[in-house]
């Protein structure tokens, strides 16, 4: 199965004419890294978390230096680079001072001006404890 997985990729490749195989890690991840070595294509990963899963371990050995991005500084993988974690810019432009802006995304979620907020997020691992 795993092997049929691999072949399949490398179909999509080759019908597809793809330049390049970007992995965020995952189960599906292994197979896509594989065939985009097979078919020397070049493999780009990003690890969003502080600890890397399993996938994306294997497509930072696959891949060549400058083409593993890591989020935090003290993550460790190999060929890896910090780059930190892509946002929208709906995010990142956001004026946290803006008290205008913030009331008018409380009235948006339906929150009260004098409660506290806690936004609690978890992925991957960090779901699991939460």
């Amino acid at each position: 199965r795993f092997r049929g997985n691999i072949s399949a990729v490398k179909q999509i490749i080759s019908s597809r004419s793809i330049d390049a195989v970007v992995g965020v890690g995952g189960y599906v991840c292994p197979p896509a890294f594989l065939a985009a070595k097979q078919a020397k294509i070049p493999l780009i990963v990003h690890e969003a978390n502080a600890k890397p899963g399993m996938a994306n371990r294997l497509g930072a050995r696959l891949t060549t230096s400058g083409r593993v991005g890591i989020t935090f500084p003290d993550t460790q993988l190999r060929n890896s680079t910090l780059v930190g974690m892509p946002m929208p810019t709906e995010i990142t432009d956001l004026n946290r001072g803006d008290e205008g802006q913030r009331a008018a995304f409380r009235a948006d979620l339906g929150l009260r001006d004098d409660s506290p907020v806690l936004v609690v997020t978890g992925g991957s691992s960090g779901a699991q404890k939460i």
